[in-house]
């Protein structure tokens, strides 16, 4: 006998209580939010406005992240307020020190902040001198502070008494939108924040001219100037669409707006506002410091239906929106972030769905889910699941409640479903319901007054599971619901169109036990004092070899194809008395009369003749009562024993058996019989699936029995075992053979970037790749033993071969023939234009539209490649260069433009780098202001010089140094700058 792993005889019995009960609890509190704004304000009227005044610095909030929208102004944090809604926050350090109020010492902390306002004419003390830092601001002193703010003090000093003159022109002006407070009393911080906001945004106010008797004139400025755009220098960008963004570079990419840098205090979730219409706020360092979306999205499970109807449904809020003609011409949608479009009468488990001001859709971006997962533990990006399976989300996107997260995000007991297209999409969505089992059907259960299906979840292949009486993860159906139906509530865990994908509840006694076994002889039927039984003779689940002859009338209930039969079923002449032979040997189900029932037949047990699920290297499933007597047979035809037609990569991670288009789910507890060598307790090998750690790979043609979506069994005679070698891709540069030129001996092969020397153990041309010797330049797996490092086997790669048509840097993708091939985690490109021994590594800037090209493929037939070799570099690949100087001649005038250019788009630090250096080297010449930026391309950096008046001789010195500068960045560019990649 070959028996590995802890396979299971007989199972349990005891009462069993399910792992995740507990988890309820879990699930209705650890629910987190990606909240950016104060924790305090968020989903309240007060959220935008706080996060804009927070963009540029004027409200923050409180070191503990609130912002306490209820509490109290004093006179002195006001006074600090406005003085930074003008733009002099900064010089509020230098004003610092005596006021002329005597109740403001000189060491108190706003001193400057009060100075700088009195001075402005913005804030004034009380009629006996004072300033009372410490009172409290009431709303009319805060209206009065933010009328003199836009430049109006001098003309409503001259209009009515205070401070109904105040407050009228604060009404008038703007400032007092979407507020409504008394005068009188004291300012509090949210209310006060909205009046802010509106100041800065409304028109400022200046003397404009005078009267015929002298006095000045005041009018809105012309040009129109405001707060937020003059004092605070931001420029606003409204209603532009978030196209795309990069998590790894944190910049955003939004249509209209000129930079894609974000500011570091920047707070604002990507995903939240991708395909949004956004308003953005840019500061005058060119980075995005503000986003908030100004169209509303949803996130939900959806069903599309395109032509007439022209609508997307909500399927979990079981609302339906209209598709906008913008929609419709163009069909504006992404699934699963491949570029393919939403399709007609098609649901999606998860999607967001913008809709504009019509609440018409604008646009879908929809995902499909291959898998689930119940989360046990998170150790940074590795997720384990309650079966002890980890997955690594590294790659992965990761949402939860409409944000993107990192793993770490998941607690124990969440759902994760998620796909694998690209770098991978993954949703932390946990839903659930509790209650007690009222009612079971054959196709769900009812709870609560609802009835939910088994196996009708959204996500294709995936059965609703819970956890068994061994602990095992299972799918769940009427056998367990009948165990959990009289033992207490149960909950049950939902998708997002609220079907079941997960059950957790008590488990009651198991009345009888199952034992899995395959026939090692077609079954035979004998029959003894005139009662007929079965004689099976089989390799049970621990591998041991037993014989069983089984009376038919002492059997309770058949299962065939997962379709149980039991005594007392039906109802009259179909209730079923015993089973019993027919003349024709034929297994049926018999009434009290003798009489067939109206069942069909369990199958023909011909001498010589016997169906599949009676015949040898089939399993059969004995139920053995408490006594020990088998009590019930499990069979298998045809329709649930199928076989493979995709060999099962077990050691590449395949989670499916997969039988023609469709795919079933191999769970931990899945039992693999292995009968590679035969059916004898000495040959068949039985494992547990997450047991068989030295399996490689199991042939296609194996024989699957399968429950739903689930494997419950393997039968294969042709399972190759793990050997202690592993396969790599290697770019061949050189290689040497024996004396007689018949065999490989050594080669060198570029191998993940690195130029790698092996031994071959000496495999003949006729083991080759068409039999023949190997070709330099070519690319090769490369099978390589573990313990000696000799490569023992060599394969051709699956390769495509061309001329480059176009490089997508930020997508990582190149097109080659019409086709686009995305490039993989971890991908090398080598470029072997100088010779197969010359090669050098090389980065993606550097490949152009034109090269010649070998993509390295996954697979075959795949548009993932994981390794580039550029044949012939037509275009420049060596590191960014100055390709244009300061200036064309050999000398330089000093006041003017100046032009620095580089040949490939350098990354922000190498900008940051040429800026500092060339700005330092025009201001030690002695220049009276330097100015430099980037443009958007970031490959060239225009300066400009003002204020010199130096001689001809000093022009001389600034050009030397400034060219001295660009020679040192030209002569370093491959040491000291990168280029973006």
């Amino acid at each position: 006998m070959k028996l590995k792993g802890g396979n299971k005889n007989m199972r349990k019995t005891n009462r069993f209580v399910a792992l995740l009960m507990a988890l309820v609890l879990v699930f209705s509190s650890a629910m987190s939010t990606a909240v950016f704004a104060n924790e305090d304000v968020a989903g309240t009227e007060f959220e935008v406005t706080v996060g804009k005044l927070k963009a540029v610095g004027i409200m923050e909030g409180y070191p503990d992240g609130t912002f306490k929208p209820e509490g109290e102004i004093t006179r002195a944090e006001f006074a600090k307020i406005a003085v930074v809604a003008l733009g002099l926050g900064d010089a509020a350090e230098v004003s610092r020190g005596v006021t002329k109020f005597p109740d403001v010492p000189s060491t108190h902390w706003a001193t400057g902040y009060i100075n700088l306002a009195v001075n402005r004419g913005i804030l004034v003390g009380y009629p006996d001198g004072s300033f009372q830092p410490n009172g409290k601001l009431t709303n009319a002193e805060a209206a009065t502070i933010l009328v003199r703010l836009v430049g109006l003090g001098p003309v409503v000093d001259k209009q009515g008494t205070w401070p109904a003159n105040y407050i009228g022109r604060a009404a008038n002006e703007g400032i007092l939108k979407g507020v409504n407070v008394a005068s009188s009393t004291n300012a509090l911080r949210g209310l006060t924040a909205k009046m802010l906001l509106n100041t800065i945004e409304v028109p400022l106010w200046g003397a404009d001219g005078y009267n015929n008797d002298g006095s000045v004139t005041y009018g809105k400025l012309s040009p129109e100037q405001t707060h937020l755009t003059d004092m605070l220098n931001v420029k606003v960008y409204e209603d532009k669409e978030v196209e795309g963004y990069d998590i790894d570079d944190n910049e955003i990419t939004i249509d209209g707006v000129p930079t894609n840098e974000i500011a570091e205090n920047a707070t604002f979730d990507f995903y939240d506002v991708y395909r949004n219409l956004v308003d953005v706020w840019v500061n005058d360092d060119d980075e995005i410091i503000y986003v908030a979306k100004t169209t509303t999205s949803f996130i939900d499970a959806i069903e599309v239906k395109l032509g007439t109807t022209n609508e997307v449904k909500l399927l979990g809020a079981d609302k339906t929106y209209k598709l906008a003609t913008s929609f419709v011409a163009a069909n504006n949608s992404d699934v699963n972030r491949a570029g393919g479009a939403v399709a007609d009468a098609t649901k999606y488990d998860l999607a967001k769905v913008v809709v504009d001001d019509n609440n018409r859709v604008i646009f879908v971006d929809a995902y499909t889910f291959v898998d689930f997962m119940v989360v046990d533990s998170v150790d940074g990006d590795v997720v384990t699941d309650i079966e002890g399976t980890e997955i690594n989300l590294e790659d992965f996107q990761i949402m939860k409640n409409g944000m993107l997260v990192d793993a770490e995000a998941a607690v124990k007991g969440d759902i994760i479903t998620y796909n694998t297209t690209g770098d991978g999409f993954a949703e932390i969505f946990t839903k659930s319901v509790e209650g007690e089992i009222t009612n079971i059907f054959s196709t769900g259960i009812r709870v609560g007054g609802k009835t939910y299906d088994f196996n009708k979840g959204l996500v294709a292949d995936i059965t609703t599971l819970y956890v068994n009486e061994d602990g095992d993860l299972a799918t769940f159906d009427t056998d367990a619901a009948e165990q959990m139906e009289d033992e207490g509530p149960i909950a049950i865990f939902l998708d997002r169109e609220g079907k079941m994908l997960f059950v957790t509840g008590e488990l009651g006694d198991v009345e009888t036990s199952k034992v899995v076994n395959i026939l090692t002889s077609d079954i035979s039927t004998q029959t003894l004092f005139g009662e007929t039984s079965i004689r099976a003779v089989v390799i049970n689940e621990e591998g041991t070899k037993v014989t069983k002859t089984i009376a038919l009338r002492d059997l309770d209930f058949i299962t065939l194809d997962n379709t149980k039969v039991e005594v007392g079923d039906g109802v009259g002449v179909n209730e079923v008395d015993y089973f019993e032979l027919t003349g024709a040997d034929l297994l049926r189900a018999y009434n009290s009369a003798d009489a067939l029932t109206a069942d069909a037949s369990f199958g023909d047990l011909s001498a010589g003749a016997v169906d599949s699920q009676f015949a040898e290297d089939s399993i059969i499933e004995f139920h053995y009562d408490t006594d020990g007597n088998v009590v019930g047979l499990g069979l298998f035809s045809g329709t649930t024993a199928l076989t493979t037609t995709v060999k099962i990569d077990k050691d590449g991670g395949d989670k499916y058996a997969v039988v023609g288009g469709t795919s079933y789910r191999l769970m931990n507890d899945t039992l693999l019989f292995d009968i590679t060598d035969g059916t004898s307790a000495d040959d068949t090998i039985i494992n547990e699936w997450s047991a068989a750690t030295d399996v490689k790979e199991v042939a296609l043609g194996a024989t699957v029995y399968v429950k739903g979506g689930e494997v419950l069994y393997i039968v294969s005679g042709s399972v190759d075992a793990l050997t202690d070698e592993t396969d790599v891709t290697g770019l061949l540069a050189t290689h040497k053979l024996n004396a007689a030129a018949t065999k490989v001996t050594e080669l060198k092969a570029w191998v993940n970037g690195v130029e790698t020397t092996y031994v071959v153990d000496s495999i003949a041309f006729a083991d080759l790749p068409g039999g023949v010797d190997i070709t330099n330049g070519n690319t090769y797996i490369l099978t390589v033993d573990d313990v000696s490092g000799k490569v023992i086997a060599i394969a051709d790669a699956d390769v495509v071969t061309g001329g480059i048509q176009t490089v997508n840097t930020s997508a990582r993708e190149i097109t080659i023939a019409g086709t686009t091939y995305k490039l993989v985690s971890g991908f090398k490109i080598v470029d072997i234009t100088d010779g197969t021994d010359n090669g050098e590594v090389i980065n993606l800037v550097n490949v152009k539209a034109g090269n010649t090209a070998t993509l390295v493929l996954e697979n075959a037939g795949s548009v993932f490649v994981e390794l580039v070799v550029v044949t012939n570099s037509t275009a420049d690949v060596t590191a960014p260069t100055v390709t244009q100087q300061i200036t064309a001649a050999s000398t330089i005038t000093a006041n003017g433009t100046h032009v620095l250019q580089f040949s490939e788009e350098l990354n922000v630090a190498s900008k940051a780098s040429v800026k500092a250096a060339v700005d330092a080297a025009f201001t030690e010449t002695g220049a009276a202001t330097v100015t430099s930026a980037w443009n958007a391309a970031g490959t060239t950096l225009t300066v400009t010089i003002a204020g010199w008046a130096a001689s001809p001789a000093d022009d001389v010195t600034l050009a030397a140094i400034a060219n001295q500068v660009v020679t040192d960045l030209a002569g370093n560019t491959s040491a000291a700058l990168d280029v973006q990649q």
